[in-house]
């Protein structure tokens, strides 16, 4: 429980004054999205694809698997909502 409330209060004082002042005040529910995507730790449990060169290369997973994160954080119903909803929050 120590070791949850150290990395939440880390997220507050260190990683939410650099988004923001990359992209501007974020909203509470972005906010929240971010302490969600922190927590989960997505990159520890995707398998990096090594590439051989051979045919094209590997999709980013880590990127797929945070925006279906995003998409049931905002009860989106669709892929399509999702992306739409991607193109047009700057914050995402």
């Amino acid at each position: 429980m120590h070791l949850i409330f150290s990395l939440m209060n880390s997220i507050q004082r260190y990683l939410f004054p650099h988004i923001e002042s990359e992209l501007g005040p974020l909203t509470e529910k972005e906010k929240e999205f971010v302490r969600m995507a922190e927590l989960a730790d997505i990159g520890r449990h995707i398998n990096r694809n090594r590439w051989c060169g051979n045919r094209r290369k590997p999709f980013g997973r880590r990127a797929m698997a945070l925006s279906f994160l995003a998409k049931a954080h905002w009860n989106l119903p669709t892929t399509f909502g999702l992306i739409d909803y991607l193109k047009n929050n700057q914050a995402l």
